[in-house]
């Protein structure tokens, strides 16, 4: 098996991080914070059945997307297919919706969501009855608790895997794989707010699956270490770390690999609520596969030097 020194480079492998780092710091003071999407700003959902025994509308999401934000004056407008029979239209928080006791609000001249049903209408040559028209609102103060809890469980997921990883290894390992976590969360982030792309429930989603994810390669690693740390005493925690490595580098790169072609043909072939959930999964697949090869092991040697020099 050939050994690699990965903990030489150390240094440069943090720089190339911290330089992704300010580029996602760079892209929020630009674009002025991230996009939230409908799901975390409130909006309305208006629940299109494509079939019915009055009306029958062949059309795909994006084709459904253009048609409302057109009659919308150019709206944020996210469309998600419901199986075959029913798509989801998420957009902004629209007048004349409908009541609590679902009767349609009195306004002045044709409402957002009559525009909306009129032009799908007109589109697709069909009457849509109004006991036929799924239209909710969202407020802005659920789509923060939403917000909220999205980030209570990230955190949480976090704090429970540095327990595992003390329990099963040690506190440092713990400490070193809980970074290398916030890393790939940060450069996730990092690269939404610098290509202004829609943060959604989606990409809470994808942020969960990653964490779970890249903790994954982690803890194979730090298996390694612990195994190597009894077996050669004689080396020094720079040579464990770079043998612990290179012996779990092909693992790590195979198993990335694979994961990344599924996930790419997602992407390429999904519909739009698959590749919103697909995109942040490659983001994170990249990233979680660098720190647990160039950061993770080095940040362990450092602090376990630290703390031998202090004790």
């Amino acid at each position: 098996m050939k050994q690699y020194n990965f903990t030489k480079n150390s240094k440069i492998f943090a720089i190339v991080s911290l330089v992704l780092i300010l580029a996602g710091v760079v892209g929020l003071i630009v674009n002025g914070g991230l996009n939230y999407g409908i799901d975390f700003t409130g909006g309305t959902n208006i629940q299109l059945s494509m079939k019915t025994d009055s009306y029958e509308i062949v059309a795909t999401t994006a084709e459904i997307e253009d048609v409302v934000k057109e009659a919308l004056g150019g709206a944020e407008v996210q469309a998600q297919s419901m199986g075959t029979d029913a798509i989801v239209i998420k957009t902004v928080e629209l007048g004349g919706y409908l009541n609590e006791e679902g009767e349609a609000e009195a306004t002045e001249g044709e409402s957002d969501v009559e525009k909306v049903f009129s032009a799908i209408e007109a589109k697709y040559n069909v009457s849509i009855p109004e006991d036929e028209r799924n239209v909710t609102t969202i407020s802005a103060s659920t789509s923060k608790k939403i917000l909220t809890d999205s980030l209570s469980a990230t955190l949480l997921a976090v704090v429970l895997m540095l327990l595992y990883i003390t329990i099963r290894f040690e506190f440092l390992s713990g400490a070193a794989a809980v970074i290398g976590l916030v890393h790939n969360i940060i450069i996730m982030i990092g690269a939404y707010a610098l290509f202004r792309l829609p943060i959604n429930n989606s990409f809470v989603a994808a942020v969960l699956t990653i964490v779970g994810y890249s903790i994954n390669n982690t803890i194979v690693i730090f298996d390694r270490v612990r195994e190597n740390v009894k077996k050669e005493r004689k080396l020094s925690y720079k040579e464990i770390a770079d043998r612990s490595v290179s012996q779990s580098l092909a693992r790590t790169i195979n198993s990335s690999i694979t994961t990344l072609i599924t996930i790419g043909m997602l992407y390429i072939m999904g519909v739009n609520s698959i590749r919103e959930f697909a995109l942040p999964i490659i983001i994170g697949i990249v990233a979680g596969t660098y720190s647990s090869i160039f950061l993770c092991a080095p940040i362990w040697v450092k602090m376990k030097s630290a703390f031998i020099k202090k004790k």
